[in-house]
């Protein structure tokens, strides 16, 4: 079953690469100029030279970022999920509802994580093992969230759930969503970013110039890998509730 649904992780994104590549052009040329902008303020910044109007230019370009990111993520998923014929080209430009929920439950989702690593680094530093602690709190947190994450793509196509009933569903599958989720994920993009900046490096001293715009590429060909996934086990498993529930009837 893991093996199809990283195959459909895969497959999912070939089949629809041009409605993908179409929906998300605009966002990757907006990212392409903020990725710029920071980089040209945020050093400022951080060596204290910066005037206030610097100031706000690599804040702004840095909230930015992580606005259109989380319009990425949204527009990915309902690309993924959805059927052509139910997306329409007007809501690809607007930051609605649904991109604010899914921007708010991705912050408690972080803030849950934060939590949980830090009330076990915590406990376990009264015993002084802290590095211990540290390593629990991340593989617990990761193994939760992992079962908590698909409340993004029902976020996504205008479907609510809570987290107790993201739980509830993925009660069957808690290694499955921890595999898919997060650790194929990891180690996929591990790898590609290791052969990646190898490459870029490469070409950067060969050609003598600066390549480092591509890595805004590669974090979103990474970011729609981890999308995918995410949205091939939420359909799974909402196919799989839907099947036992009619059998039982």
């Amino acid at each position: 079953m893991i093996k199809k649904i990283m195959h459909s992780t895969l497959t999912s994104v070939k089949h629809k690469k041009w409605l993908l590549f179409k929906t998300l052009l605009p966002h990757v040329i907006l990212l392409v100029l903020l990725d710029f902008m920071t980089k040209a303020y945020l050093p400022l910044v951080l060596n204290k030279e910066a005037t206030s109007a610097e100031l706000f230019y690599a804040v702004s370009s840095i909230l930015l970022t992580f606005i259109v990111s989380v319009s990425i993520a949204v527009k990915t998923h309902r690309v993924l999920l959805l059927n052509e014929d139910g997306l329409h080209g007007l809501e690809f430009s607007r930051f609605k509802y649904r991109e604010l929920s899914f921007l708010f439950t991705s912050i408690l989702l972080g803030l849950i994580t934060g939590g949980i690593i830090f009330i076990f680094t915590f406990i376990f530093a009264v015993f002084k093992m802290v590095i211990i602690g540290s390593v629990i709190g991340v593989v617990l947190a990761l193994v939760i969230v992992s079962r908590l994450t698909i409340v993004l793509p029902s976020i996504a196509v205008d479907k609510k759930m809570s987290f107790k009933e993201a739980w509830n569903l993925t009660k069957e599958f808690k290694w499955m969503s921890f595999y898919v989720i997060i650790l194929f994920p990891t180690l996929f993009c591990f790898i590609v970013t290791l052969v990646y900046g190898y490459i870029i490096n490469y070409l950067s001293l060969f050609l003598g110039i600066n390549l480092d715009v591509f890595y805004v590429f590669l974090n979103l060909l990474l970011s729609i890998f981890v999308i995918s996934a995410l949205s091939v086990m939420y359909s799974h498993i909402h196919s799989k509730m839907a099947m036992e529930k009619t059998e039982g009837q």
